[in-house]
């Protein structure tokens, strides 16, 4: 399949685009001020202070390939700062390698696999991304009864390693500690402890957490997950089964986030 090389202001970052695919232009925003980022972007002034204010690196577009070309090179011309990230790439991490459970040895995660055990060391995480994952149901237009409480919200860290797309995926609430690891606390603040050991060599992104969740229904609804975990069976779930409330989270906008946001460290290392 024919290829094109986007002229891509990073000379470090040019890399081959599949041209049937859609790209995603990712600006920059680090020493930019925001009358150029409003005259750029034709937003208000207070709406590129926000951005400015942000800072780092910000999703910009989806666009065709040769579309994506033309703005990168318009916003090149303004002043700004941008690269380009295949749409093919980022889908790479909405089909993450789930981390079952596993242990931290001091030097290395000691991680078991749905395809077998898998050692990850100091060294070998290039990206860490994570963030909170909110939950909640759906509204119904026929309410049958008052729900006492509402769901627990999550938590999801992936860990990039090499030049792999598909980074591994920790999720807190399911994670097996091995019976001879010791921790205290809840899951979330050890697996959390475990990861800092990797962001000294690793590009560290937390920012997930500063974005307005973009609900859309669950993959599986968490209580039912416990209940089959538990149970050591599987069941239906909310849309699938055809009984009780659906369950709705942000967990694709996170994957989503975290498939660019590795794709610029592959790119830029940072």
């Amino acid at each position: 399949m024919a290829t094109t090389r986007p002229q891509c202001l990073y000379c470090r970052a040019a890399e081959p685009i599949d041209a049937s695919t859609r790209v995603l232009v990712v600006l920059e925003l680090a020493g930019t001020e925001p009358a150029g980022v409003a005259a750029a972007l034709a937003i208000s002034a207070y709406d590129a202070g926000q951005y400015v204010r942000r800072g780092g690196f910000q999703p910009h577009r989806m666009l065709e390939p040769d579309a994506a070309r033309a703005e990168l090179d318009r916003l090149a011309a303004a002043g700004m700062t941008a690269l380009l990230v295949p749409e093919s790439e980022i889908r790479q991490a909405r089909v993450p390698r789930a981390a079952r459970g596993g242990r931290f040895d001091g030097n290395a995660l000691r991680l078991r696999m749905d395809e077998g055990p898998l050692i990850v060391g100091r060294n070998d995480a290039t990206c860490i991304v994570r963030g909170p994952i909110v939950r909640e149901y759906a509204t119904s237009s026929e309410v049958r009864r008052v729900r006492a409480a509402g769901l627990a919200d999550g938590y999801r860290i992936h860990l990039f390693t090499g030049t792999d797309t598909r980074p591994i995926e920790l999720d807190p609430g399911t994670f097996a500690f091995d019976a001879s690891e010791r921790h205290a606390g809840s899951s979330l603040l050890e697996l959390l402890s475990w990861i800092r050991e990797f962001e000294a060599t690793a590009v560290t992104d937390i920012d997930f957490k500063r974005l307005p969740p973009t609900l859309a229904p669950a993959d599986e609804d968490p209580l039912v997950a416990t209940a089959s975990l538990l149970e050591g069976r599987a069941r239906p779930t909310g849309k699938d089964s055809g009984e009780g409330p659906v369950v709705l989270d942000n967990l694709a906008q996170f994957r989503h986030y975290s498939g660019w946001r590795a794709a610029v460290a592959r790119r830029l290392g940072r």
